[in-house]
């Protein structure tokens, strides 16, 4: 078995693989479009066995800027590569592939996360990774809306009621005043957790989703005003809420809980399969985690809880390493 790297394919034959792996939007051309920058390079990896494919992968290789360009790149996924049969054995051996090939095209680093994973690797500490635990929340839509109802937690259906009797207001909105209110109800969201300012890169790219139809942003409104808003991926059946933002007075009038809700039903009507509730550190499960409350929230729409690892290797090159932190700290 070898791997096969390119940077372009034939866009009907990759979403055969995608569809034949069940991979999901971070394996897509139309990703790899949207992350591309004159410093972030996408490339495309087929496992293969003899003439057979048997697992695909989409990379991005990253550069700073002259000179050091020309020594310091590092490749990332962002989510695991998906395989044959979802077999955990095929899966390492092609990841053990990518790391040997990072290696010898003298990358400086690699990094794979997790996003929508659901076959990622807990073993990747053998490959030398350091390992990133993380927790997906993933809701069954094909079970029948009464069944979604009856799994989340009985006080939490409380609450998604209180925001149906405050006359929540429920809106897709894709237009550049949605764009800056989730920016603005994300900074909030943020400044709760210690973190500030949402990047302008994100936005672009959200902006990018929207327009290629890959994703939808929503809005709940409240006497008038915009006070929670979550954007949601969609591709290949598959729903992902990728941010969300809430201002204070959309955490107490249980906007947000409805809010979601109400795009868990707006999606499975369109004919999804699943719908995934973003990810959360795995240390956020023990009170006094900082995001212990986020892992609550999330925990509470009564979807499977998926354990998800990501690993980054930071020094996979040594000696063109050191040489890169010798120049940058000549740099000042």
């Amino acid at each position: 078995m070898k791997l096969q790297i390119v940077d372009k394919v034939n866009k009907k034959d990759w979403e055969s693989l995608i569809n034949q792996f069940n991979g999901n939007l971070y394996h897509s051309i139309e990703w790899a479009n949207i992350q591309m920058t004159k410093n972030r390079i996408p490339q495309y990896f087929k496992y293969m066995e003899q003439n057979e494919c048997i697992g695909i992968a989409l990379g991005f290789i990253s550069k700073s800027k002259f000179p050091l360009s020309l020594l310091s790149k590092s490749l990332s996924f962002d989510t695991t590569p998906c395989v044959l049969n979802d077999d955990p054995i095929l899966l390492y051996e092609m990841v053990r592939e990518i790391r040997d090939f990072s290696k010898k095209t003298k990358y400086i680093s690699l990094y794979l996360d997790s996003y929508d994973s659901r076959n990622s690797l807990d073993n990747l500490e053998e490959l030398g990774f350091n390992l990133i635990h993380r927790i997906e929340f993933v809701i069954d839509l094909t079970k029948t809306e009464e069944e979604l109802w009856n799994n989340m937690e009985s006080n939490f259906r409380k609450k998604i009621r209180k925001g149906i009797k405050n006359n929540i207001i429920i809106e897709e909105n894709g237009t550049i005043n949605g764009l800056k209110q989730l920016v603005s109800l994300m900074d909030q969201s943020l400044a709760r957790h210690g973190v500030y300012h949402f990047s302008e890169e994100k936005i672009v790219n959200i902006k990018k989703l929207i327009d290629f139809r890959l994703a939808k942003l929503f809005t709940a409104k409240y006497n008038g005003d915009i006070v929670s808003v979550i954007l949601v991926t969609l591709y290949n059946k598959k729903g992902y809420y990728m941010y969300g933002g809430n201002s204070d007075m959309g955490l107490k009038c249980e906007a947000s809980r409805f809010l979601i809700w109400h795009t868990i039903l707006d999606i499975k009507r369109m004919g999804f399969t699943s719908y995934t509730i973003g990810g959360v550190p795995k240390e956020s499960e023990y009170e006094g985690s900082p995001q212990h409350g986020l892992y609550m929230f999330k925990k509470e729409f009564g979807g499977e809880k998926r354990y998800c690892y990501s690993g980054a290797i930071e020094n996979l090159n040594k000696t063109r390493n050191n040489v890169v932190n010798i120049i940058r700290s000549f740099k000042g």
